[in-house]
């Protein structure tokens, strides 16, 4: 037979016996029953089996091998099945330089009130998708981007605004500085408020199926 010695962490003295198995007592009491667990495996096996579909509720996700996850309609159905409630917190960080990290925690619920779980997702404006863009050369003489090409040698070469991607057709000489001492390529936005409902949404979406993955889980056990 084990023995357990567990102490107590306000006096530092080891717990009576009584004492030890009115904590083991109560313990058994908040276990939850193996025939409740196996209904929930149950109805949740049978809901992907009836209701959900690969690909749409659940999948591989590209870069992390061939374990399936949950996807958020899956997420969603879990929440529905088992009739769960959430209470959400979003906390918004100053990054500096207008940027913005968000950061979302949901806290999931039982019909009856009692907490299931927990699950915090994040998103920031900081993150390359988001602070970064491909810039492509501006013309000098109507603003528009992404439509300077370079111009055929055969033709005097050069740079053109070009007409059929937008551009309003003007023709610049080779060198000339308002073309090629512009920054193109990998630049930051210039302003990161753009992406903050974005980011905030991110983070909601990571949560919100974060959340049910481990209610899921917990179910399972």
């Amino acid at each position: 037979m084990m023995h357990l010695n567990i102490t107590n962490h306000k006096t530092g003295k080891a717990m009576s016996e009584q004492a030890l198995q009115q904590f083991q007592g109560g313990i058994t009491d908040m276990a939850v029953p193996v025939a409740q667990i196996r209904q929930q495996v149950g109805i949740i096996q049978q809901v992907m089996k009836e209701v959900m579909k690969p690909g749409e509720h659940y999948g591989t996700i590209p870069g992390c091998g061939d374990k399936r996850s949950l996807l958020k309609p899956g997420a969603e159905k879990i929440m529905m099945v088992f009739r769960l409630s959430n209470d959400t917190d979003v906390q918004v960080i100053d990054m500096g330089n207008e940027h913005k990290e968000f950061r979302v925690k949901v806290t999931l619920s039982a019909p009856s009130g009692q907490k299931l779980g927990a699950g915090v997702g994040s998103c920031s404006t900081l993150e390359s998708k988001y602070r970064y863009r491909k810039a492509g050369h501006k013309c000098p003489e109507c603003g528009a981007e992404e439509t300077i090409i370079r111009g055929k040698k055969e033709y005097g070469g050069g740079w053109i605004c070009f007409g059929r991607k937008g551009g309003c057709g003007s023709k610049f000489e080779d060198g000339d500085p308002r073309i090629e001492n512009q920054n193109i390529g990998r630049v930051e936005h210039d302003n990161p408020a753009d992406y903050y409902n974005t980011c905030l949404k991110m983070a909601g979406k990571a949560t919100f199926y974060t959340k049910a993955s481990v209610t899921e889980e917990k179910r399972w056990r």
